[in-house]
């Protein structure tokens, strides 16, 4: 045991663990954190309260990997086994007995500091409370005749939770050896082992009640099986049992091999009480993935079953990454040392061996995990919402703190570009944030952009920054993406036009299922509001990849565009979603920001670093006070002085809506002329577009040749009446 085995650490008060291995428990028990918890707990002599403090040291459970504090979460076992002495009456002595002993693993003082905690390695290969329960009766009788002394019973629980404590001298022996379980196997006698064995007989009868022809004879000698396993019945019998239940019940008997594979698959055996055929049944497809699915593949391979990023995913020490291999390497690497590991157990012979080296066999066996839950993600804590992944590290947003990345720990497919330092800078991006601020919706366009970060659907809000060609806003969303890596997307702008036929339109929908923040540049100004306002509003969107299978997905992303042209919106409720912002051109343009973010190396990391530090201050900024929207940003839109002269000219009865069809001009000259009486300037066509179609039906229609827009409203000025 040259390598620390894995185990889990858990408190008293929470049924959460998270993986660890002996070395760093034996690290905790000899460091200073818990020596100030450990003296008081030593000192008070009141048991209820010394009780309550020891419930507050932190424990670990050394029988493998849980993912929780349950039986049925045992997913991986380490080949350990606490031995809890308590009450010694003679410490000093027990412990150098211990020490000596080649199978303790780990030794300290306990939270009580009137017991001792002795961590044995025991052969027990799998997550089997059976193999657990065999090897404690084997420690009791080993602690009991070699050292003098008893065990407390609660060790016969896998998942019992060890309690750590301050101890200076504690030992640690990675390469302790294996307790002998036949040595120390507690003497059978032979009336009670009768009496098992009558009773297991009996049991197996009122299992098999329904007649063999029910389900078939695989289906019989199964369920017998089942029942004969839930009573701990050993190996051998268990074998016999269903040997002459096949006998007498099944017509024509299933063969021997048959027989010895039901056998295997509900209960491991040893190799005495196999034949060769039965151990080549060890390497049978559905077997090797069981055995495999139980330990710590898991943590190196998992399989996504629905979505866009359907498939196997392999750890990369930051996020679940694609495996594009036909057989991944972890799972390659796991079957090998599988095979090793049965060979030496016997279970399995070398010609045997030798074909789980074919690619077919491995394919089989990927495919039988897809279906073993241990090895599936939970879809709904896939890329959780308030943190996010960089490299090597997770931010959580509600504590602004980071922590390492795990792959039992939150589960993310994706990481933004680079490392996340917050105190980054990079002259070119510290341009480029400069720009920002000095726009007068500046800190609206950081808290949005960084809004993005934390994974949340937007509340109804899309940024769109119109201006001039050459003034940045491009450069500006072009480098957030790039900074956000697989959590950013860039869209085609014709996808998001009215016909959308310049792009596949399911492909689209699929980018905006996984990404957090979407930017598209050049927009036509004959945009999909309808498209618009389902992402806006993250509503769930049924979609598919191409040639690939539907899938429901709830969009997350906040959509940025960017345009030369003010966009037309069509109506109010558009007008109402769309953070409208006229940009403005930089003093001194700078023509090396697409350079940069085009070219890999340390300068592109560095200024991403820096946009990246910017993007989560914004996002920092939009969680304690929210969008903080001005006013002027939808000036374009809506504009003040128009909803005043709507009201004035529909109350005095100059427009009448819904009364006939006008077309613009007698409308326009309408609106300036109330403008200029009220020392305004005239609005725009534009703005005068949006805002009538926020009020009015309009339509187009052919008048002398040409293609006019009409309003549904009847001006009563002498001129456009009709």
């Amino acid at each position: 045991m040259s390598a620390a085995p894995a185990v889990s650490f858990a408190c008293a008060n929470d049924n959460a663990t998270s993986p660890g291995d002996l070395g760093a428990v034996h690290a905790i028990i000899t460091g200073s954190s818990l020596a100030d918890l450990t003296a008081s707990c030593r000192a008070e002599p009141d048991r209820e309260k010394r009780n309550a403090l020891k419930r507050r040291l932190p424990g670990f459970i050394a029988a493998g990997l849980f993912t929780a504090r349950r039986r049925d979460a045992w997913q991986g076992a380490s080949g350990l086994l606490v031995a809890d002495f308590d009450k010694v009456p003679d410490l000093d002595t027990l412990r150098a007995s211990l020490a000596a002993d080649p199978c303790v693993a780990l030794l300290f003082t306990s939270p009580s500091g009137d017991g001792i905690k002795a961590v044995l390695r025991v052969p027990v290969d799998a997550p089997d409370p059976v193999q657990h329960s065999r090897a404690f009766a084997a420690a009791s009788r080993w602690a009991r005749e070699i050292h003098g002394a008893e065990l407390d019973p609660s060790g016969k629980d896998p998942c019992r939770l060890c309690y750590l404590a301050h101890d200076p001298a504690a030992l640690l022996r990675l390469d302790a050896v294996l307790l002998d379980l036949e040595r120390w196997a507690p003497p059978v006698d032979p009336v009670h082992a009768a009496a098992h064995n009558q009773h297991t007989k009996e049991a197996a009868s009122k299992e098999a009640t329904s007649p063999v022809g029910a389900g078939g004879r695989n289906a019989h000698l199964t369920r017998i099986a089942g029942a004969l396993r839930r009573q701990g019945c050993a190996p051998a019998v268990l074998l016999a049992a269903l040997q002459a239940e096949n006998a007498d019940k099944c017509q024509p008997p299933l063969a021997d091999d048959e027989v010895k594979l039901i056998a295997a698959s509900v209960g491991r055996y040893d190799p005495e009480a196999t034949s060769g055929a039965t151990a080549a049944a060890w390497a049978s497809e559905r077997l090797l993935a069981e055995r495999l699915a139980s330990g710590p593949l898991r943590l190196a391979l998992r399989f996504v079953p629905e979505g866009p990023a359907m498939g196997w995913r392999r750890w990369d020490g930051s996020t679940w990454a694609p495996s594009p291999e036909p057989v991944p390497v972890a799972l390659a690497a796991a079957i090998h040392a599988e095979a090793g590991a049965m060979i030496a157990a016997g279970l399995l012979d070398l010609k045997t061996a030798r074909a789980l080296e074919s690619t077919a066999c491995m394919r089989a066996v990927l495919s039988q995990l897809q279906a073993r839950e241990p090895m599936r993600f939970d879809m709904e804590r896939i890329d959780p919402p308030r943190c996010i992944a960089t490299r090597g590290r997770l931010l959580d947003f509600d504590t602004g703190e980071t922590q390492l990345a795990a792959p039992d720990g939150p589960a993310f497919l994706h990481r933004c570009a680079v490392a996340f330092d917050p105190a980054a800078t990079h002259p070119l991006w510290d341009s480029v944030a400069a720009h920002v601020a000095a726009m007068p919706a500046g800190d609206t366009v950081q808290r949005f952009l960084g809004a993005s970060l934390v994974g949340i659907p937007p509340d109804r809000k899309l940024l769109v920054l119109f201006g001039s060609g050459g003034d940045g806003k491009g450069c500006l969303l072009r480098s957030c993406t790039a900074a956000l890596g697989g959590f950013g997307a860039a869209l085609p702008a014709e996808a998001l036009s009215g016909d959308g036929r310049g792009a596949h339109g399911h492909e689209i929908l699929a980018a905006l299922g996984v990404a957090r923040l979407a930017y598209a540049s050049e927009v036509p100004a004959d945009l999909d509001w309808g498209l618009l306002k389902a992402v806006s509003g993250g509503d769930m969107r049924t979609t598919k990849r191409m040639h690939g299978r539907a899938f429901t997905v709830q969009p997350r992303c906040w959509l940025a565009l960017a345009t030369n042209d003010e966009p037309r919106v069509p109506d109010a409720a558009a007008a109402d979603r769309v953070l409208l912002i006229r940009w403005q051109k930089p003093a001194e343009p700078d023509p090396d920001i697409v350079a940069t973010i085009a070219t890999p190396g340390p300068e592109r990391d560095a200024y991403l670093r820096a946009c990246l530090a910017w993007l989560v201050r914004g996002a920092a900024d939009f969680l304690r006070d929210g969008l903080g929207v001005p006013d002027f940003a939808r000036p374009a839109v809506e504009p003040e002085g128009l909803a005043g002269w709507w009201s004035d000219a529909v109350e005095a009865g100059d427009i009448r809506p819904g009364a006939g069809w006008s077309p613009l001009p007698p409308i326009r000259a309408s609106a300036a002329t109330w403008h200029a009486e009220h020392g305004q300037p005239a609005p725009t066509d534009t703005a005068l577009g949006c805002f009538l179609r926020s009020r009015l039906a309009s339509r187009r229609d052919r008048v002398t040749g040409r293609r006019v827009a009409l309003y549904r409203c009847c001006t009563v000025d002498g001129v456009g009446r009709g």
